[in-house]
């Protein structure tokens, strides 16, 4: 039987575990669908030794089962206790050594053969080369170490720290001589904008903590995918084509492709969920939508590097951004096509009956929260909400929020030229069957 190992090599799992436990839904151990109860005790473990103080189990009174939850209170925050998931990871007895070992031996530039001759000397290290030219890349990647090259040899050197970087004349001078201003900027970075990790572990490296700032509605889980988002950014900026495996179910080990060019990310103000648009370049000529979080792996798609070699770029970049700007005016929340086939865009017509004397809030409302949708004035009291977007059914939400007050409300199917073409009764019937299915639940005649 293997021991139980906090520490994973693979963050995907990190991920997986917490958006399990946490972001959708909190398990017992009946509820669990992985291999064995054995596997959900270790995650359960791995989440505890995490996060610490914000698990919370409790057993239910009606079911006498154990249940993990995460009690946070994002608006009390000091930081972000997600992002210590960021920092498991499993290592080597030589990966500890040469963490330490190499940023200490490189203030001065060194090839790899003469690093592992002096962990030898100094340090009685036993080091093969390539073992140190792998860390040395690491390093490298992580901006902890910056290679030279001197002709055909590559030599490594540390980079400077942050308070090196601090002591600096010009960045004194920038700061008016007092380098902890920056702090402060860095304590409101990390705990509100994407990549915050880098904020946090700054902090934590210099041992300082936030004592000023907090977030009001913040949503920490979305750190999770970050790393997604950091690639994603790296294929916009050089407009190449990306492939990305994504599964709406996560338990899933199998995920669904798609293509496309990444043009821009969108977040929501309300639920803080990151979407990416797609560009489908090959014969659709569309935009597709995926959420951050239901993305597994991404990655420039196979005919990227002949595009690069060409020296062409084969897609209009301020065209395509010109055209989703249009498109976006469509968007209720983040699709961009519809299920019902035949349709280009689809038109609300929702009637509504307002008491003006007591409700004059709600035209302000609607002219508010109904994004491009216009409000019309038929008669006293009496008013009409028109509203074109690509997916109505987005919409059902918002629209049930006037139960009680509709008076009528009927879809359309737009045609290229924004005319109607046919009544779509479907959705007209889906709509109110979900109210006569309410008042069933509620004994509402």
């Amino acid at each position: 039987m293997s021991e139980f190992q906090e520490l994973i090599k693979n963050f995907d799992k990190c991920r997986d575990y917490i958006r399990d436990f946490f972001v959708y839904g909190f398990k017992s151990r009946k509820d669990f669908t992985g291999k064995s109860a054995r596997t959900y005790d270790d995650e359960r473990r791995r989440i505890t030794d995490w996060l610490g103080d914000i698990v919370h189990e409790d057993i239910s009174d009606a079911t006498s089962e154990k249940n993990l939850s995460l009690q946070v209170t994002p608006n009390l925050l000091a930081t972000n206790p997600l992002y210590r998931v960021w920092q498991t990871r499993s290592f080597t007895d030589n990966d500890v050594r040469l963490f330490f070992r190499l940023p200490e031996m490189t203030t001065m530039p060194h090839t790899v053969e003469e690093l592992t001759d002096e962990l030898s000397r100094r340090y009685a290290v036993v080091c093969d080369s390539q073992i140190v030219r792998r860390k040395c890349k690491e390093l490298e990647e992580e901006g902890i170490l910056r290679q030279i090259k001197e002709g055909k040899t590559i030599y490594y050197k540390r980079n400077m720290t942050l308070q090196e970087i601090l002591t600096q004349e010009q960045a004194l001078s920038d700061l008016e001589d007092n380098p902890e201003r920056l702090y402060e900027a860095i304590e409101f970075f990390q705990l509100w904008y994407p990549f915050g990790f880098a904020g946090y572990s700054i902090l934590e490296k210099e041992n300082l903590t936030n004592d000023i700032f907090r977030v009001k509605h913040s949503f920490p889980e979305f750190c999770l995918e970050d790393d997604i988002l950091c690639q994603i950014l790296e294929g916009i900026k050089e407009g190449v084509r990306m492939t990305f495996i994504f599964s709406s179910n996560l338990r899933s080990e199998n995920g669904n492709q798609m293509t496309g060019v990444p043009v821009r990310i969108l977040a929501s103000y309300r639920t803080g969920r990151r979407f990416v648009v797609l560009y489908d370049a090959g014969e659709k000529r569309r935009f597709n939508v995926l959420r951050l979080d239901q993305i597994k792996k991404v990655s420039k798609a196979a005919d990227t590097k002949s595009d690069e070699d060409s020296g062409i770029r084969p897609y209009d970049d301020e065209k395509i951004r010109d055209n989703l700007d249009r498109n976006l005016g469509y968007v209720w929340n983040a699709s961009f096509s519809s299920v019902m086939k035949g349709s280009y865009r689809q038109k609300v017509e929702m009637t509504i009956h307002i008491d003006e004397r007591m409700e004059s809030y709600i035209p302000a409302r609607i002219r508010k929260e109904g994004k491009n949708g216009t409000l019309t004035k038929l008669s006293d009291g009496t008013y009409i909400y028109e509203a074109a977007v690509f997916d109505v059914n987005e919409m059902f939400p918002w629209l049930r929020t006037f139960i009680g007050r509709i008076e009528d409300i009927r879809f359309y199917s737009l045609n290229s030229e924004m005319e109607k073409t046919r009544e779509l009764t479907q959705i007209r019937d889906r709509f109110f069957g979900d109210i006569d299915r309410l008042f069933d639940m509620y004994g509402i005649e």
